[in-house]
């Protein structure tokens, strides 16, 4: 089945303290950006942008607001008990009415496509429509969806990509907790039609992985097998993004950097070549591989 899904769009890293994380995650070597507010939604935001992908720091400025629309709810709930945590994972559709339709023909409950935007800091207004699992994206093991109302290339002149010390290009693979494989592959496989690369397991994590294509990002669908991180995890805040992997010019050059910040680099189970990032006040599991340029 040929996919309606044109490549990884953002990942959102839900904060309880807008200000401290863009200060935190400046503070790794990653250009952030203010965003701007989500009207009737009571949320705000920051980007980390490398091209079309980029991470979106999402935070509540208005509790009752957020409480009101029912969508942030789960969001202030795991903010309760986490300063920053992997939330959602968003993907792009040129074809988002006709994904909607298939999405329902496979007996998904998705509310929408339903038209959002984001009052930005210059006075733009940045449009777009969503497709949501029913309930909301936040810890599931589904992605939500997204289409732009501007064309990619003014939104890049409007939010260009970063200027990062790190050195980090590009999002190269996000890492999905998922209580049952098959039920997973049957979506992003077999639904939406992401290429399947393989299969296997990661003995450090205890997991059996699928991994997936989409456009230059790669998807790991991970499932604990037994007792670990992955599994502890899993419990704890329920499927969902586990790691975010950036793509970076150079390790050796971006580990020096971080250790001038009081950071340091070490190896990551289940990517090969692969480091994970640690540094002070990081609640999120972040890592970094050496890869070519950018998008």
């Amino acid at each position: 089945m040929a996919s309606l899904v044109q490549r990884f769009d953002h990942l959102v890293v839900a904060v309880r303290d807008l200000d401290a994380a863009v200060a935190r995650w400046r503070h790794l070597g990653l250009d952030v950006q203010p965003g701007g507010r989500h009207p009737g939604v009571g949320t705000h935001n920051a980007i980390v942008r490398f091209g079309t992908d980029y991470l979106e720091l999402l935070a509540v400025h208005d509790p009752a607001e957020a409480r009101a629309g029912g969508l942030m709810a789960p969001l202030l709930s795991l903010l309760e008990s986490r300063e920053e945590a992997l939330a959602g994972l968003c993907l792009a559709s040129e074809e988002i009415d006709d994904l909607a339709r298939r999405l329902a023909a496979a007996g998904l409950d998705y509310v929408g496509p339903t038209a959002m935007s984001r009052q930005r800091p210059d006075g733009r207004r940045l449009g777009w429509r969503l497709l949501l699992p029913r309930g909301g994206p936040w810890r599931r093991p589904l992605p939500f969806f997204i289409r732009w109302d501007e064309p990619d290339d003014v939104r890049l002149q409007w939010e260009r990509p970063g200027e990062h010390p790190l050195g980090a290009s590009a999002v190269a693979v996000v890492s999905l907790l998922v209580p049952d494989l098959a039920q997973a592959l049957a979506l992003y496989h077999e639904v939406l039609g992401l290429p399947l690369e393989g299969e296997d397991e990661v003995p450090e994590l205890a997991v059996r992985r699928a991994r997936l294509r989409l456009g230059k990002c790669l998807l790991e669908l991970l499932a604990p097998v037994a007792a670990g991180e992955a599994r502890e995890e899993l419990d704890a805040l329920g499927p969902g993004p586990f790691r975010a992997c950036l793509r970076v010019r150079d390790l050796a050059t971006a580990a020096a950097y971080l250790g001038q910040q009081g950071g340091s680099l070490a190896p990551e189970p289940g990517l090969p070549g692969g480091r994970r990032l640690a540094s002070p006040g990081l609640g999120v599991r972040l890592a970094l591989v050496q890869g070519p340029g950018g998008r």
